[in-house]
This record gives C-alpha cells, sequence and structure tokens, in this order.
C-alpha cells in the first residue's frame, strides 16, 4: 500500500465511522474506533506553501460533504442529509478500486441515510428506543443485572433489524457495540462472543471481509477466548484482526502492529513459543520506528520479546531487551511503568545470576531495592527486593552487607506475612546458611531451629486440618 493510498484510505475512514457512530448512538464508540479515528488526522507545515495535490483536494472534498451532512443531521433535515451522503458515496466509489470495502461501506451508509430519512413513525420510534437502550445496557451490565442486560440487548438487535433490515450495516455495527459493552464484564462473556459471531457472519453477508470495525469484532473474540483459555480459536481469530490490519491499514502501520503484539501474546500463552516471538519481534520493530524508543507501546513490546526470549533461554538476546524496555519505561515517567521497571529488573537480575554475572546482577538488585523504596512499594515487595539483593551480595562474599539486608527482610516478612510464610522461611534458611559460612555457629543453629519448629507446626496444622 503506497503512502498516498494509506493516506486516502484514512480520510475515508474518518468520514464513515463518523457517520456509522450517528447512526446507532451519541456517546456509543467503542475505544477503538477513537483510536482509529484519531489515526487520521493528518498535519501540515503552515509555514509552507505548496499547491494543493489532487489527494488534498479528494481530502478536503470528502470533509466538506462529511461536514455537511452532520451539520444537515443535527438540524433534523434528514432528505438533504442523505443527499449528501449519496454524493460522499459517489465521491469515495469514483476514487478507490472497484468493490474496495470503503466503496461498499459508503454505500451502506448512504442507503442508512436514505431509509432514516424516510422512516414512518412507528420505525422512527424503534430507532429512537434502540439508541436509548444502548444507553441503559453498560450500567445494566456493570452492576450485575445480568439477565436484565441480556434482554436489553436483544431489543436493541430486534429494534435496528426492524428498522434496518437483518442484513445491515447498521445492524452489523450494533452487534458490535453492544458485544464491546458485554466484553467489559466476566458475566456477558458468553453474550460477547454470540454477538460478536452475529456481527461477523452481517459483515460477511454485505461482502465487507476487510471493514475496520471487523477487524474490531475478530479482535474481541481472540481476547474472549483467551479468557476462556481456548488458545486455538483465539489465535484463529486474532489472524484475522491481523489480517484485516494490513489490508486496511498496512503492514507498517500501528494498527498492525497492535494487532501483531496481541496476536504474539495468544501464541506465546498457548506454548507456540518460537513463532511468538517472531510475531513479537515484527510488531516491536514496527511500533519502534513509527513511535519512537519512548512510547510506552514500544516499551510493552521490548518487555513481550524478552519474556519469550527468556523463556527459549536466548538470555543475551532477553538481557538486550529487557535493558531496552526498561530504558523506556523509564523514559514514560509514569507511576504507570514502575511495575513495569521492577519487572525487568527482576528478570535482569534473574538471568545475570544464572549467567553467574554476579556484579551486574548485584547492580540490577540495587537500582531495584531503590525504586521499591522510592515509589512506596509494600514493605512485603521491599523486603523481597532486599532477600535478592543479599544473595547476590552473599554469593561475591559481600556478608558484611548481605547480613543486614537479610535481617530487615525477615522482620518485614514476619510482620506483614507470618513467620509460617514460604518466603519468610526460604529468607531465614539463606539466613541461616550464611551465618554458619561466616562461623556464626550458635546463632545459625538457633535460625535453624526456628525454622524446624515453625516446620513441625506446620505440617502438625496441616494433619489437623485434612
Amino acid at each position: 500500500m503506497n503512502k498516498r493510498h494509506q493516506q486516502l484510505n484514512s480520510t475515508l475512514l474518518a468520514a464513515l465511522l463518523i457517520f456509522a457512530v450517528s447512526l446507532i448512538a451519541t456517546g456509543c464508540n467503542s475505544q477503538n474506533e477513537t483510536d482509529h479515528a484519531s489515526a487520521t488526522t493528518l498535519s501540515t507545515d503552515p509555514l509552507i506553501e505548496s499547491p494543493q495535490s489532487a489527494s488534498d483536494v479528494l481530502t478536503n472534498e470528502i470533509s466538506d460533504l462529511e461536514k455537511q451532512a452532520l451539520a444537515l443531521e443535527s438540524e433534523n433535515r434528514l432528505d438533504e442529509a442523505a443527499t449528501v451522503r449519496e454524493k460522499l458515496h459517489g465521491v469515495i466509489s469514483s476514487n478507490t478500486p472497484d468493490n474496495s470495502w470503503q466503496a461498499k461501506t459508503a454505500q451502506e451508509l448512504a442507503q442508512a441515510a436514505r431509509q432514516k430519512a424516510e422512516l414512518d413513525p412507528q420505525k422512527q420510534s424503534l430507532l429512537e428506543q434502540g439508541k436509548q437502550l444502548l444507553t441503559r445496557l453498560p450500567n445494566q451490565i456493570s452492576s450485575g443485572n445480568t439477565q436484565l442486560a441480556r434482554t436489553t440487548a436483544e431489543n436493541i438487535i430486534s429494534n435496528y433489524q426492524r428498522v434496518y433490515g437483518i442484513k445491515s450495516l447498521p445492524v452489523a455495527q450494533v452487534l458490535v457495540q453492544v458485544a464491546n459493552h458485554e466484553y467489559k464484564s466476566t458475566d456477558t462473556t458468553d453474550d460477547a462472543i454470540t454477538h460478536f459471531h452475529r456481527a461477523i457472519e452481517t459483515f460477511k453477508k454485505l461482502d465487507l471481509n476487510d471493514h475496520p470495525q471487523l477487524e474490531e469484532a475478530y479482535m474481541g473474540l481472540g481476547a474472549l477466548y483467551v479468557r476462556k483459555k481456548k488458545f486455538k480459536p483465539a489465535i484463529s481469530n486474532q489472524k484475522a484482526a491481523a489480517r484485516i490490519a494490513v489490508n486496511v491499514w498496512g503492514e507498517n502501520s500501528i494498527n498492525y502492529a497492535d494487532q501483531a503484539n496481541q496476536l504474539g501474546v495468544m501464541m506465546h500463552a498457548s506454548g507456540q513459543t518460537e513463532d511468538a516471538l517472531q510475531v513479537l519481534l515484527a510488531a516491536a520493530a514496527i511500533r519502534s520506528k513509527v513511535l519512537g524508543a519512548k512510547d510506552p507501546k514500544v516499551a510493552h513490546s521490548l518487555f513481550n520479546v524478552a519474556t519469550v526470549q527468556q523463556d527459549l533461554k536466548q538470555f543475551n538476546e532477553a538481557i538486550q531487551s529487557y535493558s531496552r524496555a526498561r530504558a523506556s519505561f523509564i523514559a514514560n515517567d509514569s507511576p504507570d511503568a514502575i511495575p513495569y521497571i521492577n519487572k525487568c529488573n527482576s528478570n535482569l537480575a534473574t538471568i545475570l545470576m544464572l549467567q553467574n554475572r554476579l556484579a551486574a546482577a548485584e547492580q540490577v538488585l540495587a537500582e531495584m531495592l531503590a525504586t521499591a523504596e522510592s515509589s512506596n512499594s509494600s514493605p512485603t515487595h521491599i523486603a523481597l527486593c532486599k532477600y535478592r539483593y543479599s544473595i547476590a551480595l552473599a554469593r561475591q562474599g559481600k556478608y558484611d552487607k548481605a547480613q543486614p539486608l537479610m535481617q530487615q527482610a525477615i522482620q518485614a516478612q514476619q510482620q506483614n506475612l507470618g513467620i509460617q510464610h514460604p518466603e519468610t522461611i526460604k529468607t531465614m534458611e539463606a539466613y541461616a546458611l550464611l551465618l554458619k559460612t561466616t562461623n556464626q555457629t550458635a546463632e545459625a543453629e538457633q535460625v535453624f531451629g526456628v525454622i524446624k519448629q515453625v516446620s513441625f507446626e506446620e505440617e502438625e496444622s496441616n494433619d489437623f486440618e485434612r
């Protein structure tokens, strides 16, 4: 897909999605639609004057027609608005390949606009009821009123079918809207799956096989099947979403990179580790090139790549990826990035310890502890950081630095987890070994005694419970 076609593609999509949302209900557009619309903004340098290209003229014509139609619709001058929509369809059809999804979508929306202009009072009432019900659905789902939400969802869909017909773009779009709301609650997971499937079937009947909202439906289905631990259909649907992203946005687009990243995560979760790595590397490369190293999406991509590399025991590559991810998360300068900075440091330290690169591990763990203490992390997390840091120090023979850190870790773990907690016992065992190694024999025996007593009491407790 060449640059001019991508620009035109985005312009057409902006116009089509704006009207599609207006046909369903104000304020109900999904997150994906918002992302797509924002991606279509064209920037120009006001200091540079140059003749308008053919694509610039076309962009302006489409935008002007869209504004006209929206203004007429806001004034309830629906017949005039439908005429403008029909003209918009003509412009788009004349400037896109035959049978393109853009031309088909424009045709469907022009027909829907004409239908809306010619609705009888009964169908106007049905449409208004459908819009009102659509605004109520999210609260019904979030409040746990599942049965009422199911009834509302079916009434919404039924109303739109009676107004526009079963095989129509507004019905396909409202099915996606309903499913997006249902997606947000585990109680309505199966309902969302059903409605995404129905949306996909409707798009296919309309021969809109590369529509952005079909991409959205496939992506939603993929995520829902992951929720149900059904990875085979999850991956199949996510691949379909990625295919549409390539066809609509281009193989080097952020939209495709987002779908590829999600696909890689699913493949990794299903055990397809080597294939997952190739997909995640491709997604990370696109994100890095388009967004720059400091973007949060780049950081998350690099973290995903590093995790898979670590699982494949590609340790040197994983160290590089974790280091780049950490730098990107730090550059974000956001509280949301702190947990991922900690994960990067933790996994880096694990790999370095496995490679016996103890000085490097010590440096990473020191940074991890400093981050935990400066970000008001929980006492148990700080204790874990102190334990791991002390192990790196002890393995280098730096016992004088390791011992107080272990003591502090044990004290915090006993206070917050209890003396019988596995993490507390693990730290106490390491502390006892450190004492024994440094010839503090009496102290070591005392700690071993406490561990033995705690373990015995735990076994007695478990026997009693059984």
